[in-house]
């Protein structure tokens, strides 16, 4: 399977003050110059993001309902889960608009080909436990126009990109619970009922030790 390169730097060391400014300009400086422009691509559509958080939602929600212990981010995203869904319609709907517009798009590095402006939100929401706070995203893009200065559409389609990188984030942590519970055999039948009606069978350790950690 590809890997879709538009997850790369959505979770990462958390950085405050001076240091996620620096970091702010490192991410600049290898979108600076000259770059090719692209349309708004289906990379950057949240359309697989809602469906793969609303599979997550409903393998966590079935594991509850059976009994099994779930861990405080599985909870939290029972609990909130409406609010994720209204977030991701709107911000189906602000990509459609975004969909005929070209913005200039990284030449080098992980997101080679990507809109920087979504490089940009990535480095924020990544490096800040995709938490948005006013004073940090002022400074922020502040440090990254220093070396690379934003254009008004880079900047117009900026709050769409970070919503889709804090949808992104909550799909990584809604990912790696669900995964981490169906590691548990979860049987919503009588004991004496053949495996075969087992709801869900425990995945291999080696295929969730990828999410272990995040």
């Amino acid at each position: 399977m590809a890997v879709n390169r538009a997850f790369f730097g959505l979770v990462g060391a958390t950085l405050e003050g001076e240091r996620l400014e620096e970091r702010a300009r490192e991410l600049a400086g290898r979108a600076s110059g000259r770059a090719r422009r692209a349309h708004f691509t289906e990379t950057l559509h949240p359309g697989g993001d809602r469906r793969a958080i609303l599979s997550d939602y409903k393998r966590l929600l079935a594991c509850a309902r059976a009994g099994v212990e779930l861990s405080p981010a599985a909870e939290t995203l029972l609990d909130s889960f409406y609010v994720v869904e209204k977030s991701l319609i709107v911000l189906i709907n602000a990509s459609e608009q975004l969909r005929d517009q070209a913005l200039p798009v990284n030449r080098e590095g992980e997101h080679l080909g990507i809109p920087r402006a979504y490089s940009a939100a990535v480095g924020l929401v990544g490096h800040h436990n995709a938490r948005i706070e006013d004073a940090s995203l002022a400074r922020y893009l502040a440090a990254y126009q220093q070396i690379s200065p934003l254009s008004m559409c880079e900047l117009c389609a900026f709050p769409a990109m970070l919503r889709l990188c804090v949808v992104r984030a909550v799909r990584l942590m809604s990912t790696a619970a669900a995964t981490m519970r169906m590691e548990v055999s979860v049987d919503l039948r009588p004991r004496e009922m053949p495996p075969m009606m087992m709801v869900a069978e425990p995945v291999s350790e080696a295929a969730a030790s990828s999410w272990v950690g995040l």
